[in-house]
């Protein structure tokens, strides 16, 4: 690689190579006795520290010698495994960082022999056997036993196998370390065999625990031990699980950070200011500068230029995803000359002191559907992926290919941008696109609204692609208002639904007499007040909510108290007027124009923002109607958000009328303004005959 900054045009192959030798899959006795340089592996801290706490276990007398590395496919555990075969199974390990972690825990002590064994789905003890057989550990003796085990295994049992394990760890002078990569295919074979059982890994994990040499297990498997139980067999699963339990899991994954720091260390690079000039215009972006919040991170996304920071920043839910295999999908992207990939890039872009290409999300959407083919199509992505190709299908012929560009980064943000903290705004599709500016990315965006392949949504501030059931609430809004009449605002709230009654429950409580009060809204004209009234009920009382009112707080308490002293009833009524009724009107406007009112009375109150008289001005004031025994219905409340109401008393004593139980004389109105002190209607103070009170 050619480390002199780019001057004139020349291709990007020259400054950026991959490095290290990786493939899409490790065969871990192979590729152990096969030539190879462990000082490519690229060690992260988390697995720096793993590694460390094994050999810190191992070093103690009691410590931990059997271990499960459990993680999805594909995230380098088996290139781990290599990388642990080094440090302890050599004593100048080829890797620095593992040559430190050997010189810090195992200093002046002789390496372990390893036994690599590539598990199928077939009986492991057979395979352990010949890993022995294969390593030269076994003098002639125990190498005899060995093979006449394999001739005839049921003869000694796992038993023999196990002890003839334990003294090849005693008979080598720095001990044994096992390791049994894809753990998971003999667990797969010994649940569908009913002969086979997991108590040969138990038994190993006992022998490693006993054994004065080191006999060092390491499993690595996908899946806990008894998620390859077949459903419907508890027993069998709990005793699985069981077993694991000897050993010491650690699930084997990496975060995102250390994800891109992966990616950072594997790109060589010998980039010049042209880049550094181009990633901070980039990075200093109003869309982008939200997503780089974190520390570190800006300098580990420079690290991994010539990707774009956005594409760099979806490689690791992409790859994370069901689409892929995690870090393995990641070098083969980095590695493969595939179309659209990261290689063909390299060669086909040439840097020069002016020009700085990035690698973006538009190419690679174009290397995930190609080289993942039909993967994309399958699982629980599949239907976004499916509205990307749509939405590409539909966009005119003699659109700018800017277009089709901002649709497919569009599509991969919706997708994964979300758990990197990028969401598809207009201020991040002018960083993606830096290089096409500001008035192109607009033109080009403005085209893709008119042709509905893409819609702006302000409740996250993103485009998102069309998904056929859209709608421009805009549009549909502003011809709503244009039909909106001028009907009075207690109507509207009572079509979204009556209030339920209030129970006097102090009064109920000390004299044994059930009274409930019934909501009624009204306007502040005498017609309006007298209709609300005299409405058929059964209720011993009215609570009266003037939801019309608009004076300012003087002329409302006044008002309202002109109207209590003027009402001529039979029945007692409380007289409250909202603190400020527009609100109020603004909502059930809103929610009258959206047609949520008229139609579904019972979403109407949730959606609206609630009504005077609602669920939220009642709530603190009684508990639910449930011992009352007269048929009244219960109908759905809007919820009420517009704050607090001013509740006028009458001045009057107020006797039950004539159906009332008679074991009750005189009942005045007191009770209820008991009720008000004690919590049943909440009350700020104690009110008086003629007062006000908030509640």
């Amino acid at each position: 690689m050619n480390r002199g900054k780019p001057r004139a045009a020349a291709p990007l192959a020259r400054f950026v190579r991959v490095r290290g030798r990786f493939h899409r899959s490790v065969h871990l006795p192979h590729d152990w006795s096969a030539p190879h340089d462990p000082g490519d592996y690229l060690a992260t801290p988390a697995l720096l520290g793993l590694a460390g706490q094994i050999l810190g276990e191992l070093e103690q007398p009691g410590g931990t010698r059997a271990w499960t590395l459990t993680g999805p496919y594909g995230t380098g555990k088996s290139a781990f495994a290599l990388f642990l075969t080094d440090m302890l199974a050599t004593t100048r390990p080829g890797h620095p960082q593992a040559h430190g972690l050997r010189e810090r825990h195992l200093h002046g002590t002789r390496p372990l022999r390893p036994l690599l064994v590539q598990a199928e789905r077939a009986p492991l003890l057979p395979a352990v056997l010949n890993a022995l057989l294969d390593s030269g550990v076994a003098d002639r003796a125990l190498a005899g036993r060995a093979r006449r085990l394999l001739k005839a295994p049921a003869a000694g049992g796992t038993a023999a196998g196990v002890a003839l394990l334990a003294q090849a760890a005693a008979g080598s002078p720095g001990g044994l370390v096992l390791i049994v990569d894809e753990l998971g295919k003999y667990l797969e074979h010994a649940a569908r065999e009913p002969g086979e059982d997991v108590f040969l890994l138990q038994q190993i994990a006992e022998a490693a625990a006993r054994s004065e040499r080191p006999l060092l297990f390491i499993g690595i498997l996908h899946s806990g031990f008894g998620d390859y139980v077949a459903e419907g067999a508890g027993a069998r699963r709990a005793e699985w699980q069981k077993v694991q339990g000897r050993f010491r899991d650690v699930p084997f994954s990496l975060p995102g950070e250390q994800f891109l720091d992966l990616v950072g260390r594997a790109l060589e690079t010998g980039l010049g200011r042209a880049y550094e000039r181009h990633f901070d215009r980039i990075a200093d972006r109003q869309g982008l500068r939200e997503g780089l919040g974190r520390s570190g991170l800006r300098e580990r996304l420079f690290a991994c230029l010539p990707l774009h920071p956005a594409a760099t920043l979806v490689l690791w839910p992409l790859f994370r995803s069901k689409v892929a295999q995690n870090e393995r999908s990641l070098f083969a992207f980095l590695t493969s000359h595939e179309p659209h990939g990261f290689q063909e890039f390299l060669t086909r872009e040439t840097a020069s002191v002016q020009r700085a290409p990035l690698y973006g999300l538009p190419a690679l959407y174009d290397y995930v559907s190609t080289a993942l083919g039909m993967a994309v199509l399958t699982g629980r992505d599949s239907r976004q992926w499916s509205l990307i190709g749509h939405a590409l299908d539909r966009v005119p012929a003699a659109a700018p290919p800017l277009a089709r560009d901002i649709v497919k980064s569009i599509g991969l943000l919706a997708l994964y941008g979300g758990a990197a903290g990028l969401r598809p705004g207009r201020d991040l599709l002018h960083a993606v696109f830096d290089e096409s500016g500001s008035g192109d990315v607009d033109e080009a965006l403005a085209l893709l609204e008119r042709e509905s392949i893409v819609v702006f949504r302000r409740h996250s501030k993103a485009f998102g692609l069309w998904e056929g059931s859209d709608v421009d609430l805009d549009a549909a809004f502003e011809t709503a208002r244009g039909q909106y009449g001028s009907e009075p605002l207690h109507r509207r709230l009572l079509r979204a639904g009556r209030p339920r009654p209030l129970v006097a429950r102090a009064h109920y409580v000390k004299t044994g007499t059930l009274r409930f009060f019934e909501p009624r809204l009204a306007a502040t004209d005498a017609g309006s007040i007298d209709r609300a009234l005299h409405e058929p009920t059964h209720a011993d009382g009215f609570v009266l909510f003037l939801v019309d009112v608009s004076f300012d707080e003087k002329a409302r308490d006044k008002r309202a108290r002109e109207i209590s002293r003027a009402l001529k009833t039979s029945r007692p009524v409380l007289v409250a007027a909202p603190h400020a009724a527009a609100p109020l009107r603004r909502r059930a406007r809103r929610a009258r124009m959206l047609g949520v009112g008229g139609r579904e009375p019972a979403r109407a109150g949730r959606r609206s923002g609630g009504a005077a008289g609602g669920r939220g001005a009642h709530r603190r004031c009684t508990p639910p109607l449930r011992a009352h025994r007269r048929p009244h219905p219960r109908p759905a409340r809007p919820r009420a958000r517009s704050g607090r109401f001013v509740l006028v008393l009458p001045g009057a004593e107020v006797h039950p009328p004539s159906e009332a139980p008679p074991r009750v004389a005189e009942p005045s109105f007191k009770g209820v303004r008991r009720d008000l002190r004690e919590g049943s209607i909440a009350a700020e103070r104690a009110p008086e005959p003629g007062g006000s009170v908030d509640f």
